[in-house]
């Protein structure tokens, strides 16, 4: 975890102990002690130490990454942190671990790492028996990837499913086709190196002021707060993976196994930021936010229209977050918005093809926003959202990296091992006002 991390929640531990002393004293209606007084001098003096060591932590990180980013520039050579995570073997972590072995190297000291990052956050248990990689490998290792099982010679034709990757037949192999995590290609900000709960406080509500006479009372203007906390939501999932596969070891096969083990949590943290339920321990997406504005065609839907648009901008420039807002919305209603013509003579569409905006913002299309809504007798509806995406509106929560479950025996007979994986993740509208939705759009 980073230092200014740290030092960041050291802060927030200390103003919640001064919290609690505050609360308590005005809850028994009552002045604060000659003891409390000095608890609470000495966290202020406390806080503003951790404050001043937060900013040097953060600037000498911010200079040592702007140093190795140059040095990277001027020797057009890896660094020597990737050179070191380059010697990382997914599959020989995995075969020691189905092999009942000891494990050393350069994985060994990777899975001490990975250990030392979940024993850290007491909310999470973690089996250390586990193939564990920590937070720092899979930053090396990410890529958009999705799951699906992989064979030697299964699938048809023979060898589909993986054998074609075998090195000796081949020097790569041919992914399928993914959905981007239009989230963080977009610049949502991802929080790595998380311990414990983080809480957030939000602004709901403004202060205002009024104009008042010479001597007339001034009106109560406080702003309104809520406060959100990112926790760590278990996201789990599996692949069957052939014990063949894992034995024909090489470099195109074990980043073939990393794509598959990684594209699942891509595709997932994609799908909960958009369009999470917020029940049944998946976070809140920003089409179920609450507090984010929303724009509704019809008792049963309706064809989102410029009209339409136009009035999902008004809500956005209300709320103060018309800031480089991006325009996304499902595939189907991205092919509806093409065929849409703006007038009856211009020959200009809604969603213009040769630029992809829609009324001049970026547009997008994506599978991970719904297709599927319902509403009065409208059903098949899609969304839409109107925002702006960056590190300040919305944010992602990793806690440590991922654990890999070794099953080797429910698909013994067939040769396969299931590998089960864990990740620790959250999500949280930072800024509702950043967004505007729509749910109700008719594409047919």
């Amino acid at each position: 975890m980073k230092k200014s991390v740290g030092f960041k929640q050291q802060r927030k531990a200390k103003l919640d102990e001064a919290q609690l002393i505050l609360e308590a004293a005005t809850a028994e209606k009552r002045d604060l002690t000659p003891e409390e007084r000095v608890t609470l001098k000495g966290i202020e003096d406390e806080v503003e130490v951790l404050e001043r060591s937060a900013d040097e932590a953060l600037t000498q990180e911010n200079l040592e990454l702007r140093l190795a980013r140059d040095k990277y520039r001027e020797e057009g050579s890896p660094d020597p942190e990737k050179k070191e995570l380059g010697k990382y073997n997914l599959l020989r972590h995995l075969n020691v671990g189905l092999s009942n072995k000891s494990l050393d190297g350069f994985e060994s000291e990777m899975q001490q790492e990975a250990v030392k990052e979940f024993r850290a956050n007491s909310s999470i248990t973690v089996n250390t028996d586990a193939v564990l990689i920590p937070e720092i490998q899979l930053r090396s290792m990410f890529g958009h990837r999705a799951k699906r099982d992989m064979t030697v010679t299964g699938g048809s034709p023979a060898g589909v499913e993986g054998g074609y990757a075998v090195e000796t037949e081949v020097n790569g192999y041919i992914e399928a086709l993914r959905e981007e995590n239009k989230l963080i290609s977009l610049g949502v900000d991802m929080m790595t190196g998380l311990v414990g709960n983080i809480d957030m406080t939000r602004e709901n509500a403004v202060a205002t002021l009024a104009w008042e006479g010479e001597t007339d009372e001034a009106a109560e203007t406080s702003p309104t707060y809520k406060q959100i906390q990112f926790k760590p939501n278990r996201l789990s999932g599996f692949i069957d993976i052939s014990r063949q596969l894992i034995l024909q070891n090489s470099q195109s096969i074990q980043q073939r196994v990393a794509n598959q083990l990684l594209s699942g949590i891509s595709q997932a943290l994609d799908a909960a930021g958009f369009a999470g339920p917020g029940t049944g321990n998946a976070p809140t997406g920003i089409i179920n936010d609450g507090d984010v504005g929303t724009f509704a065609i019809g008792t049963n839907g309706g064809a989102l229209t410029r009209a339409g648009i136009l009035e999902m901008e008004e809500i956005l420039g209300d709320a103060f977050g018309a800031l480089d807002p991006k325009f996304i919305t499902t595939n189907p209603n991205r092919k509806k918005l093409k065929s849409a013509a703006i007038d009856g003579g211009s020959g200009l569409f809604l969603w213009d093809r040769l630029t992809n905006e829609v009324e001049s913002y970026m547009a997008h299309a994506t599978s991970h926003l719904p297709k599927n809504l319902t509403k009065g007798s409208g059903s098949a509806l899609s969304a839409a959202i109107l925002g702006t995406i960056n590190a300040q509106s919305a944010a992602f929560g990793q806690w440590g990296g991922i654990e890999i479950l070794n099953n080797p025996y429910t698909k013994a007979k067939s040769g396969q091992v299931e590998l089960v994986i864990n990740a620790f993740l959250d999500f949280h509208v930072l800024q509702p006002g950043a967004f505007v939705v729509c749910k109700d759009i008719v594409t047919t």
